[in-house]
């Protein structure tokens, strides 16, 4: 079992940047920003003290006050300024299980106590994620001072990415930030899992805080962009196995144990991509008993008739939707593969394996694919759904499944028909609002999602179109930090704004960890540095730079770092490797 010499590391003791007042008293008349004053704040009753930290943080918050007498303190943690109001309603509603926030939310109770007389220390019992505090009492107080004993997980600087885009670079410090807030303790996850000392990558590290297997996925490959350390990916794979349903399935979030059948089809995939960039194939032999049931479960819910991948409940974009999708059946092609490779150390046939993912690839063409406008549709009959969708598309090109010869012209219906100012939405034309979940009618009904946007980035680059894939990036990323969030969000509006239902019900993630996908896809198909067997023994470099003048970089692996620097002259692509393991083989696809 891997496990970090890191994972222990001291915690972080972060003071606020700025404080201001929302004041019922003349002592506080001036309500702008100021500088962080370390000698403290007093708050008469109906004051209320802001707090800044700057940017996002997850961890416990630390208060030192003084009380005259016994009053009621109450202390609001919230990550943007304008989710305040939002989360006001939400703290009156947290503990009422008739009213429902919507589906995934978290909401963690204010820190509320009652001050006895005198000189007091506070530790808040749970750890949160927030930028902004919000301190009031019901008498006078004086906070002598407040701090953040921040958790984080060390040694995400390994990897490194910096180009002369800077909106590009701004994009990729977006990610590693996004990604590090989501990498906690397992027994912080909203329902504790695992043992002490055990990391886990979770979705979001304030709505979610726990593993989600199909966003599992993307966060794993945007950690290895990052870290040569794979515990936390270990772990939430093992944590993911352990909660097996008796029938095999795997389910698709590790704390609540919610079915999301194509989640398990990632789960294999998650495994097999693992053992590729880590080379530890002792997990996938530990695995292997979890992965063979699991396939059983999967090969009783393809049709005999129709031979298509069947769902009982379907993540995407939040419909009530059943059946044979396309997206689920693009992704078993994949499954299918990947226990192909993983056979040889889980005791599988890999031969019947490469079979059935060759047949299923040949299966979705023929039952998805509109081949008069180059777009898979929803739905077998593609007449049915007109829709363009994003990430079945996305999906298509990145796992193999377009004709080569289209993959440019899918990507060009894509960008004619969902991009706008901040990324591309999810699908084209919008629904009806009674065809939707009735918990969260626009989540996903036009909407923008770093998701599916980073797998299309992905897509443009694989296809060679560099340019295209950054333009892309820098759109969703700038909607984000547009609104002053140096993480990136779980979804967007498509004016760029944050999407807050009218009566505040749903409470969306700022910092969502597939938003690091992209880091990704920077290093992979920008610098072009990709391995070609499992552990890195031998990998190919071939950067391609679209309209960038350079770009250099730092690439982990298992025997440390792929530094490398390129720039463009010309039409010609030069690259110069500063740094490699011996271990490594270098197959070379362009030009020194």
């Amino acid at each position: 079992m891997m496990c970090s010499d890191r994972a222990q590391a001291e915690a972080e003791w972060i003071s606020p940047r700025k404080f201001r007042f929302a004041s019922a008293g003349s002592q506080n008349a001036n309500p702008g920003w100021k500088s962080f004053q370390p000698e403290g704040w007093r708050l008469c009753p109906g004051d209320r003290l802001y707090l800044d930290f700057d940017r996002k943080h997850f961890g416990r918050i630390h208060l030192h006050v003084a009380a005259s007498q016994a009053t009621l303190l109450r202390v609001y943690a919230f990550p943007h300024e304008e989710t305040e109001p939002a989360f006001e309603f939400a703290y009156k509603h947290y503990k009422n299980p008739e009213f429902p926030l919507a589906w995934g939310t978290i909401i963690l109770p204010p820190i509320e106590g009652l001050l006895t007389p005198g000189e007091q220390h506070w530790t808040d019992c749970h750890s949160r994620a927030f930028r902004f505090l919000r301190v009031e009492a019901e008498g006078e107080i004086v906070v002598r001072g407040i701090e953040l004993e921040a958790s984080a997980w060390p040694g995400l600087c390994e990897g490194q990415f910096e180009c002369s885009d800077s909106e590009v670079n701004r994009a990729w410090e977006m990610g590693r930030q996004t990604l590090g807030l989501c990498i906690q303790p397992a027994l912080e996850s909203q329902q504790p899992v695992g043992e002490p000392g055990q990391w886990v990558l979770w979705d979001g590290c304030r709505r979610d805080r726990e593993i989600w297997i199909g966003d599992l996925r993307p966060a794993a490959l945007a950690h290895y962009s990052l870290s040569s350390n794979p515990e936390p990916v270990a772990t939430s794979l093992r944590l993911a196995a352990a909660g097996a349903f008796e029938n095999g399935l795997i389910p698709g979030s590790v704390s609540s144990r919610q079915v999301f059948n194509e989640y398990a089809l990632w789960w294999v995939i998650t495994l097999w991509e693992y053992v590729f960039y880590t080379g530890d194939t002792l997990l996938a032999t530990e695995l292997g008993p979890a992965l063979k049931r699991l396939m059983g479960w999967i090969a009783s819910h393809v049709s005999g008739s129709k031979g298509l991948f069947e769902v009982e409940n379907s993540w995407s974009y939040t419909l009530p939707r059943k059946g044979p999708l396309c997206g689920p059946n693009i992704v078993l092609s994949q499954a299918y593969l990947a226990a192909a490779r993983l056979a040889k150390y889980c005791g599988l046939d890999a031969a019947s394996f490469e079979l059935l993912a060759a047949d299923q690839r040949a299966r979705v063409l023929q039952k998805y694919y509109d081949t008069e406008h180059h777009l898979f549709r929803d739905l077998p009959d593609t007449t049915q759904d007109q829709r363009v969708w994003e990430d079945n598309n996305a999906l298509g090109i990145l796992l193999g499944v377009a004709p080569p010869q289209d993959r440019l012209s899918i990507l060009a219906q894509l960008k004619n028909r969902l991009w706008g100012a901040w990324g591309a939405a999810t699908c084209s034309p919008k629904f009806a609002e009674e065809e939707l979940n009735p918990l969260c009618p626009w989540a996903h009904n036009g909407t923008i999602w770093p998701f599916a946007n980073a797998y299309e980035v992905g897509a443009w680059m694989q296809c060679g179109e560099v340019t295209q894939g950054l333009d892309l990036l820098k759109r969703y990323t700038r909607a984000c930090h547009r609104a002053g969030s140096e993480t990136i969000w779980e979804m967007i509006h498509a004016d760029g704004s944050l999407p807050l239902s009218p009566d505040h019900r749903y409470l969306l993630s700022l910092c969502h960890a597939w938003g690091a996908t992209a880091n990704h896809h920077l290093q992979r198909d920008l610098l072009g540095v990709v391995p070609l067997v499992e552990g890195w023994r031998k990998v190919r470099i071939a950067p391609q730079m679209g309209n960038l003048e350079w770009a250099v970089g730092s690439v982990p692996t298992p025997m440390g770092p792929i530094r490398l620097e390129a720039t463009q002259h010309g039409e010609a692509v030069r690259y110069k490797i500063m740094e490699i393991p011996p271990e490594i083989e270098v197959e070379s696809a362009g030009q020194k």
